[in-house]
């Protein structure tokens, strides 16, 4: 086998470069380093004001009417959990993902940057469905003292809820896409390219 025919068998099983893609891999790790702190730093901002909040609605609940205090309490039990998801969804990589298969790991990248994953629809559903009730109970029982059509009042607040959902789900398909798309693209293809020289 000539020199030059075994400088082109660069590639490592398991999708691991060699020398001739050290620099790329090493600057798209570098990268998803960096959105994995931005994107922690941000879940702890976020995090920290739904703690606030759960914190406030509990002292509301304290100097509330029944109903009231209901649903204050709910809305605390929903922003304490939320809180909890975020700061657990948005932890960063651990250092030992940066030292499996590059394959793996930009698999592994690649998951945690992706938009709402089948487990976080199944948290923030049952979050969004608590937060809803617990404010559909504040907010009808404080309209309650100004007309007696609760059934009406309820309706309002569920199409509210509804619409206010939709467009969070709006806005927040949009701010990923400006924040994490660009480096989900490069990790889509970084992995075609390490498959293409993997069967090369």
């Amino acid at each position: 086998m000539e020199l030059d025919d075994f400088k082109s068998l660069k590639v490592k099983t398991a999708g691991i470069l060699t020398d001739s893609g050290h620099d790329d891999l090493n600057n798209i790790m570098g990268r998803i380093r960096s959105y994995m702190g931005k994107k922690w730093k941000k879940a702890i901002i976020v995090a920290v004001a739904d703690m606030a909040m759960a914190f406030i609605y509990i002292s509301l609940s304290r100097t509330a009417s029944p109903a009231s205090k209901t649903g204050f309490i709910i809305l605390a039990a929903g922003f304490f959990a939320g809180s909890i998801y975020l700061y657990l969804a948005g932890r960063p990589l651990s250092d030992s993902a940066y030292c499996r298969p590059m394959t793996e790991f930009l698999d592994i990248a690649e998951k945690r940057f992706r938009f709402m994953r089948l487990r976080d629809w199944l948290i923030v559903i049952p979050l969004l469905l608590i937060l809803g009730t617990g404010g559909g109970m504040v907010f009808v029982e404080r309209l309650s003292n100004y007309t007696d059509k609760v059934s009406l009042l309820a309706a309002i607040w569920i199409v509210f809820w509804i619409g206010l959902c939709i467009f969070a789900f709006i806005v927040s398909r949009k701010d990923w896409e400006k924040a994490y798309g660009a480096i989900v693209n490069e990790i889509r293809e970084m992995r075609k390219s390490l498959s293409a020289e993997t069967y090369d």
